[in-house]
């Protein structure tokens, strides 16, 4: 659990809402893992369109993975590392990874 907080580091807009600020969570269950975050408090817009999800003690490749609940191959495996990475779009709305084994 953990949270993401942004703003334009230069002025006190933040005092008027112009920040960013993403929780984090990670559930396991068994033979899988969610890794989710909430919907964007504040105004800010951030400079990055994508997000990276990096899943570290992965027991083995993953059978499927999906992103809000759609099936995608846009993932990586390092078998050596045991690390998954899976890259989305940035969504304000928050979203959901899930990485079944």
């Amino acid at each position: 659990k953990g949270s993401l907080y942004l703003d334009d580091g230069d002025t006190f807009d933040y005092q008027k809402g112009a920040f960013l600020r993403l929780g984090a969570t990670c559930e396991e269950a068994p033979g899988s893992v969610t890794v989710k975050t909430t919907a964007a408090e504040g105004s800010y817009t951030p400079w990055f369109t994508a997000v990276t999800f990096t899943v570290h003690g992965a027991p083995a490749a993953p059978k499927s993975v999906s992103v809000a609940g759609k099936a995608t191959r846009d993932f990586k495996y390092d078998a050596a590392k045991k690390v998954v990475t899976v890259t989305t779009p940035y969504v304000k709305a928050g979203q959901a990874v899930t990485i079944a084994y």
